[in-house]
């Protein structure tokens, strides 16, 4: 995709917004209530950064900043709610190290109307950056691609007896990306590094769940899931997803929020064996009155990455965060993934970091936050095991 396709995508998802916001209003001008919404947000960022590149070891540093505006509109007009999401991301590093320089376009527009009591469609368009690598961090430039995904989602609710309820869903999208470079399959074997790769796919999906309560504020649920993706430059990469859980949603606590399931997918590759794997997720969040929350996360997943290939996935994350009064907090987080791409290899790459972050409330629109973060990355093919340290002071200005 190049950058004029970009600049393409943009220019309709700004049309199509306003073009949305148009007709909300003209509504609400013949007399129909209506309530409309806009607020704008600047956030400008100053970096340093010991290894931009992700490079063996340690690496080079650099200064960097990063400035991201951004404007959110919302209307909302009987039973039809349109809204935008605009801005973009740009990452500027000395001259030395333009090549983590880059700037992204940030576009979302969406309408749902509700087409009957517990029916709703939904139509969006997402021109957002993207993670190119898993595993790495998903805020720098240099682990970003571009890309677009246009989507469209038919839901149906309906409760049952026995306090019991029933969701329906349907989903088509269209996904593409900017060009980035990759390793691709040859026929015969072996691999060849593609600079012109796009991460290009159509995709369906339906998936039914059904929830019912089992105590006071806790709920059980069954869902079932499949999906099928067909790729425009790698149809070995075409695949049916298939996944079946089953868990516990509850708040039986005030201030503890809990979801927990477990269940099976199954991944099928065109001209490959069916991959069968557990699938297991736990998040749990609790606040206390003296300050004090936590954020617990444990997830082992199997699916796909951005250029298709299945991707076992098991990691855990905590964070806790000290408020201290309505203006300052203090947070602090850990985490450990472990990826295991089947496709190529049955050795996990492992990355890991901790972060903390100072928070200040400086007025009712500015906000100061310092930030420190460690990042690493080792696994069995060392060339590619890398650390990085990055000091982090952002304002941000939300009207």
């Amino acid at each position: 995709m190049m950058r004029s396709d970009v600049l393409l995508a943009l220019t309709g998802a700004l049309a199509t917004a306003l073009v949305w916001l148009m007709l909300g209003t003209a509504h609400a001008a013949e007399g129909e209530p209506g309530s409309f919404t806009w607020t704008p947000s600047l956030k400008l960022a100053s970096i340093v950064n010991d290894n931009v590149d992700y490079e063996k070891g340690a690496g080079d540093g650099a200064p960097g900043m990063r400035v991201r505006p951004r404007l959110e509109l919302a209307y909302r007009i009987m039973g039809l709610e349109l809204g935008a999401d605009l801005g973009a991301d740009i990452h500027q590093y000395s001259q030395a190290y333009h090549q983590a320089s880059d700037q992204f376009y940030r576009a979302i527009g969406w309408a749902e109307l509700g087409l009957a009591p517990g029916l709703r469609l939904r139509f969006s368009n997402a021109l957002t950056p993207y993670p190119l690598r898993q595993g790495r961090p998903t805020d720098e430039a240099a682990n970003m691609v571009q890309t677009n995904r246009t989507q469209l989602d038919l839901r149906w609710w309906h409760e049952l007896s026995n306090d019991q309820e029933i969701e329906l869903g349907a989903q088509a999208a269209y996904f593409w990306s900017e060009k980035f470079s990759e390793r691709v399959p040859q026929n015969g074997g072996g691999f060849v590094l593609d600079g012109n790769f796009h991460a290009n796919y159509w995709q369906g999906l339906l998936f039914a769940e059904l929830q019912m309560p089992v105590a006071s504020r806790t709920a059980g649920y069954i869902r079932g899931q499949v999906s099928y993706r067909s790729l425009k430059e790698d149809s070995d990469a075409d695949h049916l997803n298939i996944s079946l859980v089953a868990g516990v949603r509850s708040n039986i606590l005030p201030k503890l929020d809990l979801d927990l399931s477990g269940g099976v997918g199954l991944l099928s590759f065109e001209g490959l064996d069916d991959k069968l794997r557990a699938l297991a997720r736990l998040d749990l969040r609790y606040q206390l009155d003296s300050g004090w929350s936590t954020v617990l996360e444990a997830h082992h997943l199997f699916s796909v990455d951005l250029i298709g290939r299945d991707v076992l996935e098991s990691s855990a994350r905590i964070a806790i965060e000290k408020r201290f009064g309505t203006a300052t907090a203090v947070e602090l987080g850990t985490f450990i993934t472990r990826f295991e791409v089947d496709s190529i290899s049955s050795d996990p790459d492992i990355f890991g970091g901790a972060e903390i972050k100072l928070r200040r409330q400086l007025t009712r629109i500015f906000q100061v936050a310092l930030s420190y973060r460690h990042w690493w990355n080792r696994g069995t093919f060392g060339s590619n095991d890398f650390s990085q340290n990055r000091v982090v002071l952002e304002l941000s200005v939300r009207l």
